[in-house]
């Protein structure tokens, strides 16, 4: 008997309550598709949700998705990974207006070309990096001014908490989305699902690439 993927809840700061998801596999894990649509009982409560997928195979991944819209899912999918699996993806025509990409895993070793790739809608900070960065300086300013870049890129960020009473930047930095405490099971469908909007990070997804538009780039990302 294959499990069920288990469903990672992600809250926006700055007292905006809006929830997003994450869809967690675990090992002999059910097909996406089945998770997917199990989740669409909490579509309506939900901004988006992102599924990492630098393990699974995209031609499974596409046929999720299209399988998630055709029974008229309308919650926006962020897909998350790698620079190298999100090459895949956006190569693989998924309909931007409905599927986004979330850069996984980034720390001091990730490479400016890849933060700064357009095509990217939100990136998430590696759990471990943003801990180190509680206890040293040098990783606090480092932080800080990755975190600066993507708020003027207009790039959504998913953080980690700090160390309670730590004064460190990274105690204090202002990540988009933060993991709540607790994770719960994706829970059984439902037969109606709600309309949503696309998410607002403070800054909304569509609304970052039309500043980059008026800030002189000369190309409008503004379907992204």
């Amino acid at each position: 008997m294959k499990g069920h993927w288990s469903v990672r809840h992600w809250v926006a700061q700055g007292g905006r309550g809006q929830r997003a998801a994450e869809l967690v596999a675990a090992s002999n894990c059910e097909p996406l598709s089945a998770a997917l649509m199990r989740l669409t009982a909490e579509a309506g409560e939900l901004a988006f949700l992102v599924v990492r997928i630098d393990r699974l195979d995209i031609g499974a991944v596409h046929r999720a998705v299209d399988d998630f819209y055709a029974a008229g899912g309308t919650l926006r999918l962020c897909l998350a990974g790698d620079r190298a699996s999100l090459e895949i993806a956006d190569a693989s025509a998924f309909d931007s207006d409905r599927v986004g990409l979330v850069l996984d895993e980034v720390d001091t070793e990730t490479p400016l070309a890849h933060l700064i790739w357009n095509r990217i809608e939100a990136c998430r900070f590696d759990p471990t990096f943003v801990a180190r960065a509680t206890h040293d300086l040098r990783l606090s300013c480092a932080l800080e001014s990755m975190l600066t870049l993507a708020r003027d890129l207009g790039v959504c960020t998913f953080g980690a908490s700090g160390e309670p009473g730590s004064a460190s930047l990274a105690n204090r930095a202002e990540f988009d989305y933060l993991p709540c405490a607790a994770e719960a099971p994706v829970r059984q469908r439902r037969p109606a699902v709600r309309a949503n909007q696309l998410p607002e990070y403070g800054r909304a997804v569509a609304q970052p690439m039309r500043l980059r538009k008026a800030a002189g780039s000369g190309t409008d990302f503004s379907s992204r």
